[in-house]
């Protein structure tokens, strides 16, 4: 491209020196374009999680006595009783606090040791389970007293 092209594609496509500036021996008429300057906001958005731990909790009983292993209250002696007794246990075993009566304590301790611990859980399961395939067995018996 010769000069004089070039001189003319710069002029077409706004790329012009300013008046009277000089390029091997061709002088450039005219003034340079209005530069715009772009500038690039970037917004950074920082979400923050929060977590809330809250403690589980063994639904209150109904007040007064409570059958033997009958955690809930319900009347009847089954797999949520044995959820109730383990949910127990484990969050005693870590230090976590647990709204549970005395009254669900007392029944949640099915050998009567004076502590909740893996062997209630297991002479409650064995007990239900008894029931579940018709052996009518007392806590006695399932205790072996």
């Amino acid at each position: 491209m010769g000069d004089s092209e070039a001189c003319q594609y710069a002029i077409d496509h706004g790329f012009a020196p300013n008046e009277n500036d000089e390029s091997s021996g061709v002088i450039w008429l005219g003034t340079n374009p209005t530069t715009t300057a772009t500038t690039k906001v970037t917004t950074k958005t920082t979400t923050k999680t929060t977590t809330t731990t809250t403690q589980p909790s063994v639904p209150t009983a109904k007040e007064g006595s409570l059958d033997k292993g009958d955690i809930d209250g319900s009347g009847s002696l089954d797999s949520t009783d044995v959820f109730y007794s383990m949910l127990y246990i484990a969050n005693a075993a870590v230090g976590n606090t647990v709204k549970i009566s005395k009254e669900q304590i007392t029944a949640a301790d099915v050998d009567e040791n004076n502590k909740v611990d893996s062997t209630d859980v297991y002479y409650l399961m064995y007990y239900i389970a008894l029931h579940g395939i018709g052996i009518d067995v007392s806590w006695d018996d399932v205790l072996a007293k």
